[in-house]
């Protein structure tokens, strides 16, 4: 199908231009060019269209949060009647609505660093996990306004996506180390930041491998553990142990070994565009998304 193939080039090549941005962004701008570009004489068409679009997207990106934002999207400019005998209307109807869902997601990382700021201007010591490069203007304030000690773990197996000590102003107080070095340091740390790639059910996170171990530390150590997640992320599954996130990564094909399942008791809190959420108050919202 020419569309579907059209709809893989546009995400391919924006996954070589734009790197650093999600694949959920990508699918999201993909998806409001299909609506807009789309020549179908019914809605039934134009919808079918938008899944077979979504379908392949999921399939090239392979990812979690991927397959949620665009689960989020459809329910999202559906949501509204469509007028089946007026194809121009209707189209109009889904247009609008989609680029409203982009104009929200566009705001999402900023609203996220507001409200996160206010928990990390005064603290010591930070230890960041994982953070997409969107969140560096967040580092660089708190940076600028307190200059904390910063260590920044550099052995990510996707590090060209995350904040590295390149990325931040230079500073002696900013320091790599190693997954193996975080029980060395951790006495010092004062809080530990991560990004999720998904929020479930459970108000857990799925996140690269590594957060559940170092949760486990945390924990230990008594040391809060605070995520930064956009709303896309959340998801419909309730894992109850590792091997559960498995099976469902099975379905789109992720690479099982990169990602793991940190339980809610292991999270102080979350940090999302729609306010900072116990992991109980994540679980809810997540809700009331579907619903």
């Amino acid at each position: 199908m020419k569309i579907v193939q059209s709809v893989i080039n546009q995400f391919e090549n924006l996954k070589i231009t734009e790197k650093f941005v999600p694949d959920a962004i990508h699918a999201i701008n993909i998806l409001n060019k299909l609506i807009k570009d789309d020549e179908s004489t019914t809605i039934y068409e134009l919808l079918d269209n938008i899944k077979n679009a979504i379908t392949a997207i999921i399939s090239e990106s392979k990812t979690v949060s991927t397959s949620s934002c665009t689960e989020l999207f459809m329910g999202y400019i559906t949501l509204k009647t469509l007028d089946q005998s007026d194809i121009s209307k209707s189209k109009q109807i889904l247009l609008d609505r989609a680029l409203k869902f982009s104009f929200k997601l566009s705001k999402q990382i900023d609203t996220i660093s507001q409200f996160c700021y206010k928990y990390l201007i005064n603290k010591n010591c930070i230890l960041i996990m994982s953070m997409s490069k969107g969140f560096t203007p967040l580092m660089k304030k708190i940076i600028e306004n307190n200059d904390p000690i910063i260590y920044v773990l550099c052995d990510s197996s996707e590090s060209i996506k995350y904040i590295t000590k390149d990325d931040l102003p230079l500073s002696n107080r900013i320091k790599l180390i190693s997954f193996a070095e975080i029980g060395r340091v951790l006495g010092t740390v004062d809080v530990i930041l991560t990004e999720s790639q998904a929020i479930v059910e459970s108000g857990g996170i799925i996140g690269n491998v590594g957060t559940f171990t170092t949760a486990l530390c945390a924990k230990q150590f008594k040391i809060p553990i605070y995520i930064c997640s956009e709303s896309y992320k959340f998801v419909r599954f309730c894992p109850i142990r590792q091997s559960c996130i498995d099976t469902y990564l099975e379905s789109l094909m992720e690479e099982k070994s990169k990602l793991d399942y940190t339980p809610p008791n292991y999270i102080d809190l979350i940090f999302t565009d729609i306010g900072v959420l116990t992991p109980y108050a994540a679980a809810n919202e997540l809700i009331k998304i579907y619903l």
